[in-house]
């Protein structure tokens, strides 16, 4: 769109029209391409036409919604001439008017009770998914992931896709015991699913699989649903910071009704058959980003969980994991600016990919420091997936909240001030996926022992240096004290694991730091593609340059506290007795000591910079922008700069290049090109008593 308005502008009056046409038509009347549909325009008011959206027959301006309307009717008015992009604010707004005002109930009743008397008595069944799923993944406008959708645009599961997924878990079943390669065990099942070389209901197959639909719901369980790509590799290096969080659509917290028939009434024990391994396969994730934890399902009565090999326990404090943002309907702009609903929400989600990606992170900052980008590229992709090529990973990651011990993040406007930080609880269950050991390895055991280790080990050193989700580099402390505060009213985020027999609190975390951290490489060595190097020095540091990477030029201190802090009460020292929850952690809301510390460098630059850099003294703002830069190459920033000078290239938002993790009676802080100021001079600020526990000593 040539502006950047989003479509719902409530409340305006009509503009007059102009009577030769370089408008809008005069009156009330709807223009020749109005009359067309399809995703037509104003001539002069630049907004797609919309039988739910604000149109022009409606005199106070007010959206119009057609509560019947599928979702696949919403998509017309997101199409836009190929010269033209989809102002993102417009599609955020067709999204969530799709998904709130939608009325599907009537329409998924009739295609239950048409399931159920196709299938017949006995023949179907339910199952459900107790968090997300996306089977599709088809690019809309914009190139929107979608789910499927019906031709009348009913979100389901297509038959063929659940014959795949049965049919894919009986090759696997066949496979194993009866030491088959896949072509023979794919002509195995033959007798049930059919085959193109088959003979008779061995070429057709035994069972008739219906399209599964979702059981009746008001919106058939369509929820808006949000990925946030920050790292690209470009090459074989990272490019830059970059969060670019898109919104799209997938089912949540969803049954599906699915029918199963006999061809002919003798092959009901084969039916019996195929409905077990479909349940087995639907166990294993149905769709697309299986690894990430979408597409698993169970039965409506089961409350099992996937089967995987380390399972730990979990809680959140602070600003929590990243969730779809979502306008406020009656006001979606305010002052030409989108308005954002401030108000809390059991919209925050404990998602299974933000836990994954946060692995995802510390592997590659390890692994970049002993291995070359390359193959710690390829690796990456090995164990979590990628895109290009195209690769599902070895690793499944998959994170189910206990509502129990929620508590939503307070608003972001004054009504939030003193009340208590955001709060989440889960189960994290790391799972072998089915994708088969990169054919290169000569070892597969070993692989598969090793890829294990490196796994858990993985964990351990994520929950250890770092949060997850919105301020993971800083541990969750206070503002509502603040003279001048604004939201957020809690930054930060603090990651507390629920210490047992499989995952020690650790008593001397030096020397157990260095022992996971050994372990880590030595799992690598097995897992990765190139052998492991000394810690590699990837170029010297500058004071805006830096590699986030454990290498030669990183540095992770552990920092004690103060006997005054350190007499604060910790519930986690000790693990829960068995079937008991663990204590809530006690968070006070002050700054741990090394974000004080940090802090007390970096504002007085910020300040500064906030009262110079409207100044009419060219000197007065090239101090203002001085003081950005030091301040950013400490602490990150969002704001501009020009580190290089002013005919030098401009610098974006950049993250902080330290870490720091609270646990209560020490501190871990990341530094990442800690031999060069500003980043050295912290390390100095530090209290005395520090260690270095990285680089490791020989």
């Amino acid at each position: 769109m040539t502006n950047s308005r989003p479509i719902l502008r409530p409340n305006r009056p009509q503009q007059p029209n102009n009577p030769q046409g370089e408008g809008r038509n005069q009156g009330n009347q709807p223009n020749n391409r109005q009359q067309q549909g399809g995703g037509g325009r104003h001539d002069g008011g630049n907004r797609p036409p919309s039988c739910w959206l604000d149109h022009p027959l409606h005199p106070n301006g007010e959206p119009k919604h057609d509560p019947t309307a599928s979702f696949v009717e919403y998509l017309r008015w997101m199409r836009q001439p190929q010269d033209k992009k989809l102002d993102p604010l417009t599609q955020l707004q067709i999204m969530q008017i799709a998904e709130e005002k939608a009325s599907y109930q009537k329409r998924l009743e009739v295609l239950s009770a048409r399931t159920k008397r196709l299938a017949g008595n006995g023949n179907w069944f339910e199952v459900t998914c107790p968090w997300r799923i996306r089977v599709g993944g088809t690019k809309g406008p914009e190139s929107m992931l979608l789910p499927t959708f019906d031709a009348l645009g009913m979100p389901y599961i297509p038959s063929s896709t659940l014959r795949g997924i049965a049919r894919t878990y009986a090759i696997r079943h066949f496979m194993e015991p009866k030491d088959m390669d896949w072509k023979a065990s794919d002509r195995h099942v033959e007798q049930w699913f059919g085959h193109l070389e088959g003979k008779g209901d061995n070429r057709s197959g035994k069972i008739i699989f219906f399209d599964a639909y979702p059981t009746p719901s008001k919106n058939g369980g369509l929820a808006m649903d949000m990925a946030n790509s920050i790292w690209r590799w470009e090459g074989d290096t990272l490019g830059g910071y970059s969060p670019n969080p898109n919104a799209f659509f997938s089912l949540k917290d969803v049954s599906f009704l699915i029918g199963l028939r006999p061809v002919k009434p003798e092959y009901k024990s084969e039916v019996e058959q195929v409905r077990n391994w479909l349940i087995a396969g639907l166990a294993q994730g149905a769709g697309s980003q299986i690894n990430s934890g979408y597409g698993f399902a169970r039965e409506k009565e089961s409350t099992s969980l996937p089967t995987g090999f380390f399972e730990l326990g979990f809680e959140v404090y602070g600003q929590l994991v990243h969730s779809v943002k979502k306008l406020k309907s009656d006001e979606p702009l305010r002052n030409g600016k989108p308005n954002y609903d401030p108000k809390p929400s059991n919209g925050d989600e404990l998602r299974s990919v933000a836990i994954k990606n946060m692995m995802r992170y510390w592997f590659r900052v390890f692994a970049l420091g002993v291995l070359p980008s390359d193959a710690v590229k390829t690796t990456e992709k090995r164990i979590f997936g990628g895109i290009d090529p195209k690769t599902r990973g070895c690793l499944s990651v998959y994170v189910f909240e206990d509502m129990s011990r929620y508590q939503p993040a307070p608003e972001l406007n004054r009504d939030g001030k003193n009340k208590p930080h955001g709060e989440q609880k889960g189960k994290m269950i790391l799972v072998r996926s089915t994708e088969p050991a990169p054919p290169e390895i000569k070892d597969q055991s070993s692989f598969e022992t090793n890829l294990k280790v490196l796994a858990k080990e993985l964990v351990w050193l994520s929950f250890h240096l770092g949060g997850v989700g919105q301020g993971a580099r800083r541990p969750l402390y206070s503002r509502n004290n603040r003279r001048n505060g604004k939201p957020p009213w809690w930054r930060g985020s603090t990651l507390v694991p629920t210490y047992s027999n499989s995952f020690k609190k650790p008593q001397d975390f030096a020397k157990e730091f260095r022992e996971h951290l050994k372990s880590f490489y030595a799992a690598l060595d097995n897992v990765g593609l190139a052998p492991r190097s000394p810690l590699r020095d990837l170029g010297q540091p500058s004071d805006s340059i830096w590699t986030e990477a454990a290498d030669a030029h990183c540095q992770i201190w552990l920092v004690p506290v103060s006997s005054v802090a350190s007499s604060k009460p910790n519930p986690t020292d000790r693990p829960p007795k068995p079937g008991q929850s663990p204590a809530k952690r006690i968070i006070g809301g002050e700054k741990s000591q090394s974000l004080r510390v940090l802090h007390d460098l970096v504002h007085p630059l910020l300040d500064e910079y906030q009262a110079k850099k409207n100044s009419q003294d060219r000197k007065e703002e090239v101090e203002a922008y001085q003081a950005l830069t030091k301040a950013k190459n400490l602490c990150g920033h969002t704001e501009k700069d020009k580190p290089w000078g002013s005919q030098g290239e401009e610098r974006g938002a950049i993250p902080s290049p330290i870490w720091i993790a609270d646990h209560g009676n020490y501190q871990v802080v990341t530094m990442f090109g800690a031999t060069q100021n500003p980043r050295r001079e912290f390390v100095e600020a530090l209290q005395e008593g520090a260690t270095k526990i990285f680089p490791l000593t020989p």
